[in-house]
């Protein structure tokens, strides 16, 4: 999945510096008020306003990341506002860098492009929701923090520690643990990198440039090794931080190892935040994703977090051969967490104070329309006809998944502006059910 044409027009946010920044929009807009927007913040390296991965960084072809997902969420209802960072317009090649080309520039932009989206007249200003990908995770709660109010935020993949710590882990703590715990570490403390230098699928993705057996032969003591590549991590780490990398000037990565850590920025946020990481993520595993969700909850924030099996850091599964990829996203994985940034945007029932029908007289639904909006959060897998015989058919024998229904729900939601029992996915098995239970809300 590389290109995407979904329905909606597209707006000009007024970018500048030759940059662009656009609002996807779905054609059909709730009546009366705007409609809920999504910020996409870029996952480190995909740089321009579709998040785009060549054929060699995804290792499954070429990949628009937010392309694909902002298709996504105009199918769904919602806005979707993307940009090309300032990192697209600067030399990131090392070197000393410059004032703009830092880790508090990419926090600028992403304050920049949700103030706008909240300010354009077809969206809901109160429900404008920051997502990032990786270290767009770390970009969005920074962007909250200084954005101030109810925060919504969806994160994807995030660390959450401090930078210097979560650098280690990168450049360092891992290799040492895929060498302790993945069978190549003997009880005498030898480690085979012969046998490491082989498993070219558990190094893929990551370890790529392995020359270990180069330099130390086909066994070595781990404690020695362990010697040598912390060394080696604290030479790169001086060298980045005083002149940068072939990845980045040493203005980025000195403004980044100085900001707080991402847990610790919670502390001055309220609102509401879903996470989301690949169960075989091996760049921001799990427990960082654990770690970001429960001081979501100990400082009040309601928090929810999915860990997806089989997927990897950038939510895709390893290729037919074993190797990690990172990209497209699962359909799956897409439809979840579509369905779960628009849960985090809908109004909490508990601080209503009217209800939104009120004084309003409302249409019923009709089959036709049911089982169209249906095929549409199906993105028309398999379209089902809206015959009098589906009436009493069960989802599940219709082909609609709990994702595809949840979508369908807060679609109805926004467009009659009503609000449907949380159970109502549950208790309501067929369409004969569900339009009982929204005609009930339109009476």
């Amino acid at each position: 999945m590389t290109t995407n044409t979904a329905p909606g027009r597209t707006d000009d946010l007024s970018w500048d510096d030759g940059r662009t920044a656009v609002l996807r929009l779905p054609n059909e807009l709730p009546s009366g008020r705007g409609v809920p927007a999504v910020v996409l913040l870029h996952p480190f390296g995909a740089w321009d306003r579709d998040a785009f991965l060549p054929a060699e960084a995804s290792g499954n072809g070429p990949v628009r990341l937010f392309d694909d997902l902002g298709a996504a969420l105009v199918r769904a209802g919602l806005a979707a506002a993307a940009f090309d960072t300032r990192f697209l317009s600067e030399d990131h090649h090392g070197g000393a860098g410059s004032p703009r080309f830092t880790f508090t520039g990419l926090v600028d932009d992403a304050v920049r492009v949700a103030e706008r989206t909240r300010a354009h007249p077809d969206v809901d200003g109160d429900r404008v929701l920051l997502l990032g990908v990786s270290m767009g995770a770390e970009v969005a709660v920074a962007a909250a923090e200084r954005l101030g109010g109810e925060s919504h935020l969806a994160v994807v993949a995030p660390s959450a520690e401090a930078r210097p710590v979560f650098q280690r882990w990168m450049g360092l703590d891992r290799r040492l643990e895929w060498l302790s715990t993945g069978g190549f570490t003997g009880a005498d403390g030898s480690v085979d990198l012969a046998a490491a230098e082989a498993d070219e699928t558990g190094r893929s993705g990551w370890w790529e440039d392995f020359d270990l057996v180069d330099r130390f032969g086909p066994t070595v003591d781990l404690e020695l090794l362990r010697a040598e590549l912390a060394l080696e991590y604290d030479t790169w780490e001086r060298q980045a931080l005083a002149h940068g990398d072939e990845s980045a000037p040493a203005s980025f990565w000195r403004d980044w190892f100085a900001q707080p850590a991402p847990h610790r920025r919670l502390a001055g946020l309220t609102g509401r935040i879903t996470i989301h990481v690949g169960a075989e993520d091996w760049t921001t595993p799990p427990r960082q994703a654990h770690l970001l969700h429960r001081a979501a909850l100990a400082h009040g924030l309601r928090s929810e977090l999915t860990v997806h099996p089989r997927l990897g850091h950038l939510m895709s599964p390893r290729s037919a051969g074993g190797r990690r990829t990172y990209g497209p996203f699962d359909p799956d994985f897409l439809r979840a967490l579509v369905a779960s940034a628009d849960a985090v945007l809908r109004p909490d029932p508990s601080l209503r104070t009217d209800h939104p029908t009120k004084g309003r007289p409302m249409e019923k639904l009709t089959l036709d329309e049911l089982i169209e909006l249906l095929n549409e959060c199906n993105d028309y897998e398999n379209p089902v006809d809206p015959t009098p015989e589906v009436l009493n058919l069960t989802f599940d024998a219709l082909g609609y998944d709990s994702l595809t229904l949840l979508n369908a729900i807060s679609k109805l939601e926004r467009r009659y502006g009503i609000e449907l029992p949380e159970s109502v996915t549950s208790d309501a098995k067929t369409p004969r059910e569900l339009l009982a239970v929204v005609d009930s809300r339109l009476a």
